[in-house]
């Protein structure tokens, strides 16, 4: 049966109880707003699980422009949700009255969308839904407005009845490669307030992707906040310029997500802040990625030899360059940077060889040693003399094994694929902002600021 027949009883339910029709609503630039992430794991970092979970996220990320070029008409390949992949969950209200829901919080995706109704082919199965009969701010976005182009392949159900144009417009998003049918959600377009803050801060007209049908892991929460750079993320119909978070290395504490004038940068502190541009991928333009400019690796006070063009673009095929993302927990180097820095750090450290690990050779860890134990500093270095100087926790944080001991464990992991990876836990306790105006460019601040 095709995603259009799955989704016609929902869709007369909606369309008989007189749902209006709209689109994205010119939305001015709002008052400044703050949010909270929480970790979905806030036990602890387990160090295979966290392995397995990059792994299967970077393979998805780095297939994305290959998916996007070859996907079937009504489907657009997006950054990849495996179970608790997102490692931090994002707070809002939908509706009026409002209903509260918390989604994974992701800067490699674009849509937001929510569990639709009673949902009972939607993972994951006990987490809350949005209702759109039970809000009087809900509307459909028709095929013929020009939300419903946003979408990379909109599809289109004229159940709603008129002429052309006139029907919901409808979506079905796979995250993943071609070979992986079953991580998608789909579902309508529609357009509803959002609010944030405790609802202090409450934004009309945000389109987002009412699912009726989703399958895979996608974290414990009831969907997804694409906070990227497409043109249906949530920050770029706030119409903010700029957004920021600070990941705290706490991970039962709340991280602070701000939007607007708070995450502003030009005044009080921001000189401590250090900037690097944001670049495009020169093949697929319209990626949601956060695209920076990495130039090298020191490793103590030595710069590490790593051959040009390691983190550049493949200009003919778009593959490679070099991401900040929030839903990625560990770092993935490709080789042959992933060796040099890592035998780099051992040597520094008096190893001649990787300690053995148990099934990984890339799971290094350390155990033993004590509080005064010392350990050669780690700093990247970006386009712009932007240095990003790594805290002991954010490249050998104290991360737990499958029996529940505790050991040191380098944050970095090979890339089998040419994309270079900057994960959450490098992130940790870095005030991170994305200026998303004409400057288009990445700060960051240092802990210690």
């Amino acid at each position: 049966m095709g995603a259009l027949a799955l989704m016609l009883p929902l869709l007369l339910l909606l369309t008989a109880t007189r749902v209006a029709y709209g689109g994205i609503q010119p939305t001015p630039p709002p008052a400044s707003f703050q949010a909270a992430l929480v970790r979905t794991e806030p036990a602890g970092i387990n160090y295979t699980r966290a392995v397995q979970r990059s792994r299967s996220r970077l393979s998805m990320l780095a297939a994305r422009a290959v998916s996007n070029a070859g996907a079937a008409p009504g489907e657009s390949a997006q950054a990849p949700l495996k179970k608790g992949s997102g490692d931090y969950a994002m707070s809002f209200g939908i509706g009026t009255p409002a209903t509260g829901l918390s989604g994974e919080a992701d800067t490699g995706s674009d849509l937001i969308w929510t569990k639709c109704g009673a949902c009972a082919r939607c993972s994951p199965q006990g987490s809350p839904s949005y209702y759109p009969t039970s809000s009087s701010s809900a509307a459909f976005v028709a095929c013929g407005d020009r939300t419903c182009g946003e979408l990379p392949r909109p599809l289109c159900s004229n159940v709603a009845g008129g002429g052309s144009g006139s029907g919901n417009c409808s979506y079905h998003y796979a995250y993943g490669d071609a070979r992986d049918k079953h991580h998608y959600t789909e579902g309508i377009l529609m357009t509803e307030t959002f609010t944030f803050g405790d609802g202090a801060a409450a934004f009309p007209g945000i389109a987002f992707g009412c699912t009726l049908r989703s399958e895979g892991g996608f974290g414990t929460g009831s969907g997804l906040v694409g906070l990227g750079r497409g043109k249906l993320s949530l920050v770029t119909q706030l119409n903010v310029e700029a957004f920021g978070y600070r990941l705290s290395s706490d991970l039962s504490a709340p991280s602070p997500i701000s939007f607007g004038s708070l995450a502003d940068v030009t005044g009080g502190n921001g000189d401590s802040f250090m900037s690097t541009p944001l670049l495009t991928n020169p093949v697929v333009l319209d990626l949601p990625f956060y695209y920076v400019g990495l130039t090298g690796i020191s490793v103590g006070r030595k710069l590490v030899q790593i051959p040009s063009g390691t983190f550049s673009f493949d200009r003919s095929t778009g593959a490679g360059g070099v991401i900040f993302d929030s839903g990625t927990t560990l770092t993935m180097l490709p080789d042959p940077a992933y060796t040099l820095v890592r035998d780099e750090l051992l040597s520094q450290m008096g190893f001649q060889k990787p300690p053995p690990a148990a099934n990984d050779d890339d799971m290094i860890c350390f155990t033993g040693g004590s509080s005064t134990t010392t350990f050669p500093s780690m700093v990247l270095h970006f386009d712009g003399g932007a240095d990003m100087d790594l805290s002991t926790e954010n490249y050998l944080p104290q991360m737990q094994g499958q029996n529940g001991e505790t050991a040191r464990c380098w944050s970095v992991v090979k890339s089998s694929q040419a994309l270079t990876i900057i994960g959450n836990i490098m992130q940790m306790d870095f005030h991170a902002v994305f200026d998303l105006s004409g400057n288009a460019r990445m700060l960051f601040q240092p802990p210690t600021a």
